[in-house]
């Protein structure tokens, strides 16, 4: 080998040597890779949070449906197609129907 060449090989071996040879690369990828971690995780507690919202919404809507129904079988129950106000059946579903559409108008469907 040429003296020359030998110097090049050692002078290349020694910056290697000083320089190290861990990537800078890996470092800014191991950043990206623990922000993204970090993001994940604060999309999955926010999923959670809409995810927890909807069912406590949806129950709310269900029991809003519920009594609105006991109270329209009530209503019928007490008097069959009368009220002492005069109200009918008739009248009587339509503000079960009423109530219903409040419960959605207010928890949603």
């Amino acid at each position: 080998m040429r003296p020359w060449k030998t110097f090049l090989l050692l002078a290349l071996l020694l910056l290697v040597a000083v320089e190290g040879c861990e990537d800078r690369r890996v470092a800014d990828l191991d950043q990206r890779v623990k922000a993204l971690e970090q993001s994940v995780k604060s999309l999955q507690t926010a999923q959670s949070k809409i995810t927890e919202e909807e069912t406590k919404r949806h129950t709310q809507l269900q029991v809003c449906i519920f009594e609105a129904n006991s109270k329209f079988q009530g209503s019928l129950g007490r008097n069959g197609t009368k009220r002492g106000d005069g109200a009918t059946a008739s009248d009587i579903e339509k503000q079960k129907r009423d109530a219903i559409e409040l419960c959605k108008a207010q928890y949603g469907n």
